[in-house]
């Protein structure tokens, strides 16, 4: 028997399209074979011949062409467009067309096969062109259009297909556009030869009422029902036939279609029924289906081979060359048919009408196009159902079938951007004609409806609306006279929201970002809805200090300065409140430190706003500001003011009584002593602030400035190596640098491997440095960090002077010192003075290299940075007594004052490294006994066990200066240390 469909047959919506054969009404007649083209159907002598889709697409093919050699090739494409196909399954279904024109072997009476070539159609054929044939009301009519190619996951359309044959009642479930009927006819087709009376499609998007649903069963089958007792007729009608019936639209019967398909599966045990709805039927024996959108590329940085695995991106390309243009996707143009395709949600309807503009518009101007409502209109394909041809005509079949509360929270929420919880819709949506748990049902039921999506991730639940579907519900709200009221609630609740956590988690250390890391749309909506809105100054300027922190949290610092900035503006113009100022101060002064602002506005924030916390006894926000404060003026090499503001965060910090934030005190602490040289206090304060626990992930200790735990992580690795560990000083680097790479916090990341690259130049471990050197000029380059930027050209300017080659290092350490004066980031400038002094010395420039090393110290004596004194000074002792008028003495003194203030520092490798120099002097000199002794009580202060380059250096010279003071004659004048 052959395949049984309604008169009213799919139009292929979504994302399919029709094949490329003829489809006028003509017959074509051979033999006593009469094949009526349009109908896709083939008799014989007035009696139907059956033949599988596949099987029908090669006659229509051959018959088409009758006596020419169609290749194989054309005959695979006709059979299975776009997909490639063994020869056996084209010579399967030739095989089988032979059986049913009543022929065998290669050569009959129709069919003759070509060898090598292809098939011939040898048979006369006679072409008659009329209307299409009546179908008789005992014979079932022509089955829908073939798809010409489904796109997507094949494992989906496997999974419908083993579902659908496991359970016999299927029922796919989707939004509007996503191709549930596409999948429904795909399966139709896919299925057939399984079914032995084959496959009944019934479009119910044409019937207008529930009571026709079963005489559009009937109609489908080619019978009619009586008007009593139409569901036994209907039974018997279809009783032992092993049949698939397709329902597709069932939304607006499926009342009406639940019961009926309930009973029909109960009644007929051969039946397999097939629906798809918008909502399940939720009928016994049911099994549901649920289509999800196609995947889309991920925002990032991405090539034409990359975007071409995801299926939207594969369907977006299929649909523009549907008119027969050759386009094929480039780099250039991947970035923005990614973008489309995410915009509109990999929804297939969507992504083939916004194809369908692109000759027109251009790929860029699409894009641009669907920020607005403009792409709801966009029309398809003309054959296609009302509902499928435009997005708006999509999600209007949906609206009208809602009830009006639905459609007021349908509405409602369509002001959330991006995801939203079920707290935030009862507090958007409600009213006092709607109560909490009218909403929640209500919400179930969108969600139900396929209009709201659910999306569960860490034990949250979260809805959203596809972006297309939001635009249409949105314009429904706009033209209410609610949407002010709704917008306003809308801020409102996520105002207090970021209030609540603010205050909640202050010193929890736990991350801000956590609850809001998928609401940056909803808080960025509400600040504009509320930066304009008349008479709602007050709750824009809450709302700005109150988001103000998650902008800083989730490394969005220009927004956070943009916001802040307007709002600090606000509040001068009239809307007075200093509690608000105080927070907006400290988190617009943390932003512009972050984004380049000049040290003069960056201390002014914070200055201003310490003022008015102090005068508030606000010291949770005392200590934010002396947080930033302490950055900006190490950042700026002002070591002794750091030193103050972090003395002065302290004191605020024990007022708040907080281990956190005493914590965060006591690092501000380690990292200023340290650069003051004060090693023994910053170790101190560096082992108390250590023991509170690691932060797992960025957490609040932002909001006081910095993630001070990262820096202090940085200081203790540069401890250990001047105390003498220089293996473990690696270590420890290392640690530094991979726990704050999993802080996701690019500036602390950032510091982190510009002072962890100086202990690796200190170890001499010059393939560790040049690994972090690289890592951070990749890092900078990313985040466009200007000043890290410059230090990377500055630290490679070291590796080169350390492996000897000084002429390259000299000319990148001079150029980052005049840039990083112009940006004010002098944190390292006596540093890098200091290497380009040895640079000079190297290169045989002495009067050069002089000036630099005498500019190094001055900047050590005016800033405070007494941490590199035994260096520099060490370093001036070497440029002294190179050259052929080496001043000895005035090197000797050099290096004899690097070492008393490598002691008073507690800092034994200082204290080698200069006497090793201080030996090499004496040597020259002659004094063998007192560089033995020197050296002797350098190496004695060393840590046991302690290995590194300089302490190898030192023994081996203190060996060789052994032996050649034991073949010396006593001296009568010794000289001691004090002396």
């Amino acid at each position: 028997m052959t395949a049984m469909f309604s008169a009213v047959l799919p139009k292929v919506g979504d994302h399919a399209e029709t094949g490329g054969r003829s489809r006028d009404h003509a017959t074509l007649s051979f033999g006593p074979f009469a094949l009526f083209v349009s109908e896709r159907r083939l008799e014989k002598e007035g009696r139907s011949v059956h033949l599988g889709g596949r099987a029908m697409d090669i006659l229509d093919a051959l018959v088409s062409r009758a006596g020419e050699v169609v290749s194989k090739a054309e005959l695979s494409e006709a059979a299975w467009p776009g997909m490639v196909v063994e020869e056996g399954s084209l010579r399967f279904h030739i095989a089988t067309l032979r059986r049913a024109l009543g022929e065998e072997g290669h050569s009959g009476r129709y069919l003759t096969t070509v060898a090598g070539r292809g098939y011939c159609f040898t048979g006369a054929v006679s072409r008659k062109d009329a209307e299409p044939r009546a179908a008789k009301s005992d014979e079932p009519t022509r089955p829908p259009l073939r798809l010409r190619r489904m796109i997507g996951s094949d494992e989906v359309y496997a999974e419908a297909a083993a579902e659908l044959e496991r359970h016999r009642f299927l029922t796919i479930v989707g939004p509007p556009g996503i191709g549930k009927t596409s999948l429904a006819t795909w399966l139709g087709h896919e299925l057939e030869p399984g079914f032995a009376d084959s496959v009944g499609f019934v479009d119910l998007g044409a019937i207008s009422g529930p009571d026709l649903v079963q005489n559009a069963i009937a109609a489908a089958i080619g019978r009619s029902l009586p008007a009593d007792q139409p569901f036994d007729t209907l039974v018997s009608l279809l009783r032992n036939k092993r049949l698939l019936l397709i329902f597709d639209g069932c939304e607006h019967v499926i009342d009406m279609l639940a019961e009926l398909a309930e009973r029909l599966f109960r009644h007929l045990p051969e039946l397999s029924i097939l629906t798809t709805s918008r909502e399940s039927l939720r009928a016994e024996g049911e099994r549901v289906f649920r289509m999800f959108p196609l995947a889309c590329p991920p925002s990032c940085e991405l090539n034409a081979e990359t975007a071409m695995w995801y299926p939207a991106v594969q369907l977006f390309v299929d649909r523009l060359n549907a008119d027969g243009s050759a386009y094929s996707l480039t780099d250039e143009d991947a970035p923005m048919v990614a973008e489309i395709c995410r915009k509109l949600d990999g929804i297939p309807l969507a992504l083939e009408l916004a194809a369908s503009r692109v000759s027109a518009y251009g790929i860029r101007k699409t894009a641009s196009l669907l920020d607005g409502h403009l792409s709801l209109l966009w029309r398809g394909r003309r054959t296609a159902p009302p509902r499928h041809q435009t997005l708006s005509a999509a999600l209007d079949w949906s609206h009208d079938l809602l009830t009006a509360q639905e459609r007021v929270v349908f509405r409602r929420v369509a002001i959330f951007a991006g995801l939203f919880s079920i707290d935030a819709a009862v507090a958007v949506a409600g009213s006092p004609d709607m109560d909490e748990a009218a909403v929640l049902q209500v919400l179930g039921d969108l969600v139900a409806k396929s209009l709201v999506c659910v999306e569960e991730a860490q034990e949250r639940v979260r809805y959203r609306l596809l972006d297309t579907t939001r635009v249409y519900a949105l314009t429904k709200l706009l033209c209410t006279d609610e949407a002010p009221d709704v917008a306003r609630r809308h801020a409102v609740h996520f105002c207090d929201l970021l209030q609540r956590q603010e205050a909640a988690d202050a010193f929890s250390g736990a991350p801000v970002r956590a609850p809001f890391d998928d609401q940056m749309g909803n808080v960025r909506g509400a600040l504009q809805w509320t930066s304009s809105a008349v008479a709602e100054e007050h709750l824009f300027v809450s709302l700005a200090a109150a988001s103000a922190p998650l902008f800083l949290d989730l490394s969005l610092p220009s927004e956070c300065r943009d916001w802040t900035a307007r709002a600090l503006q606000s509040l001068e113009e009239g809307c007075a409140d200093p509690s608000l100022e105080v927070r907006l101060q400290a988190s617009h002064g943390l932003a512009l430190m972050s984004t380049g602002g000049s040290r003069e506005q960056v201390e002014g924030a914070f200055r201003r706003g310490l003022a008015v916390a102090r005068a508030l006894g606000d010291h949770y926000h005392e200590l934010r500001f002396l947080g930033g404060l302490h950055v900006i003026l190490l950042r700026s090499a002002a070591f002794k003011e750091a030193l103050e503001a972090a003395e002065q965060a302290l004191a605020a910090a024990l007022s708040l009584d907080e281990d956190n934030a005493v914590s965060m005190a006591q690092a501000m602490l380690a990292v200023a002593h340290q650069f003051a040289g004060n090693n023994v206090l910053a170790r101190d304060y560096s082992a108390a602030a250590l023991r509170q626990p690691a932060a797992t992930s960025r957490s609040n200790t932002m909001q006081l400035g910095f993630d001070h735990r990262s820096r202090i992580r940085c200081a203790l690795a540069r401890d250990l190596w001047i105390r003498g560990h220089p293996l473990s000083a690696a270590r420890a680097a290392w640690d530094a640098v991979e726990e704050v790479s999993k802080l996701d916090n690019p500036a602390a990341y950032g510091v982190s491997l510009i002072f962890n690259a100086s202990v690796f130049l200190w170890i001499e471990d010059f393939a560790s440095a040049e690994e972090v050197v690289n890592r951070l000029a990749a890092h900078a380059e990313r985040h466009m960090v200007a000043p890290h930027v410059a230090v990377c050209s500055g630290l490679r300017g070291i590796l080169d002077l350390r492996r000897g080659r000084p002429d390259l290092g000299a000319p990148q350490i001079s150029d980052v010192l005049d840039t990083l004066k112009r940006l004010r980031y002098e944190i390292l400038s006596a540093w890098f003075v200091g290497a380009l002094a040895e640079c000079d010395a190297r290169m045989g420039r002495k009067g050069e290299a002089l000036a630099h090393a005498h500019e190094a110290l001055a900047l050590v004596v005016r800033n405070g940075d007494r941490f590199l004194m035994p260096e520099l000074l060490r370093i001036k002792g070497e440029i002294l007594a190179e050259g052929p008028e080496a001043d000895l003495q005035g090197a000797a003194g050099c290096f004899l004052e690097a070492l008393a203030w490598a002691q008073t520092q507690s800092a034994p490798m200082w204290e080698l490294k200069a006497a090793i120099s201080l030996a090499g002097v004496w040597q020259r000199s002659n004094r063998l006994g007192d560089a033995v002794s020197i050296l002797e009580r350098a190496l004695q202060d060393m840590p046991a066990g302690s290995c590194g380059t300089d302490q190898r250096n030192g023994i081996v010279m203190l060996d060789a200066l052994r032996t050649a003071a034991s073949k010396q004659k006593p001296d009568p004048l010794t000289i001691t240390l004090n002396s």
